[in-house]
């Protein structure tokens, strides 16, 4: 019996649109992670709050889409992947409309936390939507665009985000959310609402959602906390960690027992996906690390501006497109495990060579290694998916990309805790070092005298306020260079160390989505 109109697959202009509603849905999600960072003064002042207060902004959408990202899989067998994908994106733009409207900080926090929460099935259901829409001979373009948003997405939030609060206000960087989220939405409901689905009536469990809310929540609180707070010298961090670490060995002892968890644990049983989402969250964070540690020395230590330091990363945004487009029209000719070995040393040589950038570079000096990073980026990250879903049933792919999702996002706030906090201690590491290397009586002794003649001797006076200052200024400049350059080697180690874990799946691979799809 032929089927119904409605269940037919879409071809022509009708998957154009809906691929490209799903993309910018995904799109939305991801940029709203960091959209906000450049925004942080901006609110400060308008809420009338400190800019530590107003960090919570950032936290509490981190903190939403850690806790629902694990449940996302048991969501959609009870809703349905549709459904659930088109609710999560009309919720978002009305938690996003909420959040341009706050009228205080505390009502902003609140609104991201719940902007976080609904928008957490958004990502890992793009990508299992969408193979699951795109025929098969299209597969290869399609996962290339898919990575293509990714890696571009968390580029783009720091750059649309600063200039939205420049030349608008910061409530636009929320506001924009809006026209395109009903755009999506509209969009979806035209060509998939009708769309037959298979759901289960699953009982609630509802201590499992209790303790995974709760020590996924304290988790992700230490992280975006602990460099602030100087890490375990806090008794907040040190509580914090205490009550995530009980309250996930607690929901790992339950969930084995539940008849019907939350969480399904078996597919890291499988011999594919384990060491594929480990390679891709310690790839995925050692880039987020570079990343952010990067935007802070341009800003803090160069002297860029928020825009400034966006553009510097357009060459990174340029390269990853150009490469994720060329992938997916050569996607069936690469070979997976070799192509992500491959990107994994060539961000490692990226970020060496990074290492070697002097402070005073020009602004193309500073922005060509990341044209690497950016070649290299979509070949790890698109490799490494295909081989992770290769092998699961459609039934799930949901489930199976919601847990790579939640690894790779405590992997983005765990390596930017870390790395933030390595800059910052290896920074005062070296100007301490720097300082006992040099004094006032050092240069005084190297300035050369008022006739030309030869420098005076060393004095032990005091020094003037300004040598003094001149001094601290220069050993911060270095100082914090170098801890950038530190932070780019132990970043170069994190992919050289993972590349073992790209060889320990078996084929064959399917490409583009999992095997048995079809």
């Amino acid at each position: 019996m032929p089927p119904k109109h409605e269940d037919a697959p879409l071809r022509g202009w009708r998957l154009f649109l809906t691929v490209l509603a799903i993309n910018v849905a995904a799109f939305l999600e991801i940029l709203d992670l960091s959209i906000v960072n450049a925004s942080v003064p901006a609110v400060a002042g308008t809420l009338g709050a400190t800019q530590s207060e107003a960090t919570w902004a950032i936290s509490a959408y981190a903190l939403g889409a850690a806790v629902i990202q694990p449940v996302t899989g048991w969501l959609t067998r009870r809703f349905g992947e549709v459904r659930l994908f088109m609710g999560s994106t009309a919720l978002f733009t009305f938690a996003s409309a909420l959040c341009g409207a706050a009228p205080t900080l505390e009502s902003l926090v609140l609104f991201r936390l719940l902007q976080g929460i609904v928008s957490g099935p958004m990502f890992p259901l793009s990508q299992s939507l969408m193979w699951n829409v795109v025929p098969e001979r299209w597969h290869g373009i399609a996962q290339g665009v898919w990575g293509m948003v990714v890696l571009v997405a968390p580029v783009c939030g720091p750059l649309l985000g600063g200039w939205l609060t420049d030349e608008y206000s910061w409530r636009w960087a929320f506001y924009i959310n809006v026209p395109l989220g009903i755009g999506v939405v509209s969009i979806l409901w035209t060509f998939l609402g009708h769309k037959k689905e298979t759901t289960e009536r699953i009982p609630v469990d509802v201590a499992g959602f209790v303790l995974l809310f709760l020590g996924v929540g304290a988790l992700q609180v230490a992280f975006d906390n602990g460099h602030q707070k100087d890490w375990f010298e806090s008794s907040f961090i040190v509580v914090t960690m205490i009550v995530s670490v009980v309250a996930l060995l607690l929901f790992t002892a339950w969930e084995r027992y539940e008849r019907y968890p939350v969480v399904d644990f078996t597919y890291f049983l499988r011999r594919n996906f384990w060491p594929s989402v480990a390679a891709i969250a310690l790839g995925y964070g050692a880039v987020i690390g570079v990343l952010v540690t990067y935007n802070l020395w341009l800003q803090t230590t160069i002297g860029y501006s928020a825009t400034l330091a966006g553009l510097a990363q357009v060459p990174f945004g340029v390269a990853a497109i150009i490469t994720a487009a060329l992938m997916g029209v050569f996607s069936a000719r690469i070979p997976l495990r070799t192509t992500a070995t491959v990107a994994f040393v060539l961000f490692a040589a990226g970020s060496v060579w990074l290492a070697f950038v002097p402070a005073d570079a020009t602004f193309w000096q500073l922005s060509a290694p990341r044209v690497l990073h950016g070649i290299a980026s979509p070949l790890f990250f698109i490799m490494l998916s295909d081989i992770k879903l290769s092998g699961l049933p459609p039934e799930r792919l949901a489930g199976g990309t919601s847990l790579s999702s939640f690894v790779r996002t405590l992997a983005m706030s765990l390596f930017t805790a870390l790395s933030v906090t390595a800059w910052d201690q290896r920074a005062d590491t070296h100007h301490i070092l720097f300082a006992e290397r040099t004094s006032p009586i050092f240069l005084s002794a190297v300035a050369p005298s008022a006739n030309g003649g030869p420098a005076p001797a060393p004095v032990t006076l005091p020094a003037p306020a300004a040598e003094l200052s001149m001094l601290d200024a220069v050993a911060t400049l270095k100082a914090r260079t170098l801890a950038f350059h530190d932070v780019c080697w132990l970043s170069a180690m994190v992919f050289l160390l993972a590349i073992p874990l790209i060889w320990i799946p078996r084929g064959p691979f399917v490409r583009g989505r999992a095997a048995g799809t079809h």
